[in-house]
Order: C-alpha cells, then sequence, then structure tokens
C-alpha cells in the first residue's frame, strides 16, 4: 500500500499504530479532524485447532470482551 502512494498512485486510510509514520518518506499521514471511532470485533472459528500465534492474538484480546 505505502509504495502505491510514494509513487503518487493512490491515497489511503489505515488504523492508527499499524503503519510506523517515521519510516515512510513522503507519506503524509493526517489523522481526523474530528475524531473517527469505531467498534471493531474479533472473531473466529469455534472448535477449530489454531496455531499458536492465533491463541496467543485471541488471548491479547478476548479479557477486554
Amino acid at each position: 500500500m505505502v509504495p502505491l502512494i510514494q509513487n503518487g498512485v493512490g491515497a489511503a486510510l489505515t488504523i492508527e499504530c499499524v503503519i510506523d509514520p517515521t519510516s515512510h518518506a513522503g507519506v503524509r499521514f493526517v489523522p481526523f479532524a474530528p475524531r473517527v471511532q469505531t467498534h471493531t470485533v474479533l472473531a473466529w472459528r469455534k472448535h477449530r485447532l489454531q496455531t499458536p500465534i492465533t491463541t496467543a492474538f485471541i488471548a491479547r484480546f478476548k479479557p477486554h470482551a
């Protein structure tokens, strides 16, 4: 995504902290004003074998449910 922006092909919306703005020369990150908030959910299949990384990822957010 970032190379397309750096080459002037387009623009993008991203979630804050997903892309490090200091590591992309020529790309400007502008926050929305007023701030945009959304409700996000994490969903996965029940009773499906999960990799250790998937299990850790789910565990990271599950206590907040």
